[in-house]
């Protein structure tokens, strides 16, 4: 009986990939089936009931485009398409200071709004960062407004730090 278990339960996850949901699609892309969760997504981003979930589904799908395909223009195209404060926060992480503060217009709540500059600040400070690295010109974005955001979240945890971004 165990052996007719064990092989039953083998043969469901070789040749069926489950309902898709959010879970069974992240699950199949950890696992490196990159196809499936692609497949799982479109379909809960086409057929979900609940905004939530199609949304999600859309990022996931950018993502997928980004970091598997690497093909950052249709993350951007895709997720500008959608157009919701985590699209645009999402598209923030590889494309800076644009989409960042696209998140920022549309943050509804205070710890929305924090994650939006915090993902600002990111891209400012990456963008002065690599300008300098490879001795390239600054960029136009301003140090200084990423610096006064950082004080205004700093909550008190950046006191002895304070005197070096007065620098």
């Amino acid at each position: 009986m165990r052996a007719f278990l064990v092989l039953t339960a083998a043969f469901a996850c070789m040749h069926g990939r489950g309902p898709a949901t959010l879970e069974n699609a992240s699950q199949s892309a950890s696992n490196g089936d990159y196809a499936t969760a692609r497949a799982m997504y479109a379909e809960i981003a086409r057929t979900a009931s609940d905004v939530e979930g199609r949304e999600s589904a859309e990022i996931a799908l950018a993502n997928l485009e980004w970091r598997i395909d690497g093909d950052p223009a249709a993350a951007r195209g895709r997720l500008f398409r959608l157009g919701t404060y985590h699209g645009f926060l999402e598209a923030a992480r590889f494309d800076g200071e644009k989409p960042a503060r696209q998140a920022i217009a549309l943050a509804r709540t205070g710890v929305e709004r924090e994650k939006a500059e915090l993902a600002l600040v990111r891209s400012v400070v990456q963008e002065h960062l690599d300008a300098r690295l490879f001795g390239v010109a600054a960029p136009a974005s301003d140090l200084r407004e990423a610096f006064e955001l950082v004080r205004r979240m700093d909550h008190g945890r950046l006191a002895t730090s304070l005197p070096y971004l007065d620098a």
